[in-house]
Order: structure tokens, then sequence, then C-alpha cells
């Protein structure tokens, strides 16, 4: 089933229309609102500064909605071309969140889901920073370094090469 089908349908089932975002829910037709439900469309709404935070290549996102159906390097030639695409997609989506000087973000280019949880909070480094020392610039605006870190892409961070991603096969 394609990914935005699956959003709709869960959107409707849930009935999330009371949990999202009631400004985005009011400038959206009704046989879109369920869009509200997804970060790029609600974010226009949002007006507290946020922190991003999310892989590059999230092995979620490349499962579900990339149906990648390899884990880099091990694809073809032509899986690996989608997914060095998906990159640019993501942080195509990520424009406006980049721009606002009110906002944080630490994206990097390791494959993993869960960025906040354990390891990769505090090991995986962009530009000399951890994600930890990016949210804490950003946060207490203490001048101690950026906070807005966008990693290169795959495979240039030496750091993803930790124990959670040793384990990795997503396929």
């Amino acid at each position: 089933m394609e990914i935005r089908a699956v959003y709709q349908y869960v959107y409707h089932m849930q009935n999330c229309s009371g949990g999202v975002n009631e400004a985005c829910i009011a400038s959206t037709p009704v046989a879109n609102q369920w869009q509200c439900f997804m970060a790029q469309y609600t974010y226009p709404h949002i007006k507290t500064p946020l922190f991003v935070l999310n892989s590059e290549y999230d092995t979620w996102q490349l499962t579900a909605i990339l149906q990648l159906g390899c884990t880099p390097p091990n694809c073809s030639e032509a899986q690996m071309k989608n997914f060095m695409m998906w990159r640019g997609t993501f942080l195509n989506a990520l424009k406006p969140a980049i721009s606002a000087t009110s906002n944080g973000l630490f994206t990097d280019s390791c494959l993993v889901h869960c960025q906040s949880l354990g390891s990769p909070w505090s090991s995986f480094i962009v530009d000399g920073q951890t994600a930890h020392n990016t949210f804490a610039a950003w946060y207490f605006q203490t001048g101690s370094g950026k906070s807005k870190e966008i990693d290169g892409p795959y495979p240039e961070n030496q750091s993803c090469k930790s124990e959670i991603l040793s384990s990795l096969n997503f396929f």
C-alpha cells in the first residue's frame, strides 16, 4: 500500500483531527486534512520554536516510504541512486525549518531511526558537535556552539559507525 494511503487511513481510523494542529486543520480542505498529521504540512502553522533531530536516512522512512529493499551499501546501482536522492528530498522538505532563525536542528547521515535515545544523542558528530551539544547551544543560547548542524551525504560521517549500526539489517 502506498504510504499516503496508509497515513490517510490511520488519520481517519484514529480520528486524529482533534489531536493535530488546529490552524492546519482550519486552513486545509477537508479532503486533505489528513496531511496535518505530517510534519511538513503542519510546520507552517507552528508558532513555537522547534529543535529538529532526525537522520537524513531514517531507517523507518527508507523501509516504509522509499521501500528501498536493501541495506546500504549492499544495494544495486538503481537502489543506491534512490537512496542518495532521498537525502535531497528530506532536506528540501526541511527547508522552512532550516531557514527559521528561532529553530535549532541536528541532522546526520547515519542509518538510524531513533536519534534521541541512547548512543546517537551523544556519539554521532556533525562538524565537531553532537546532537546533545547542538541542542544545548540552541536551547540555552550560549553562543558556545552552532545551533544548526546538517551532515554531508552518506557515508561521510565516520561517527555513524557505532554499536547501533554494527548490527543493522533493516531489510
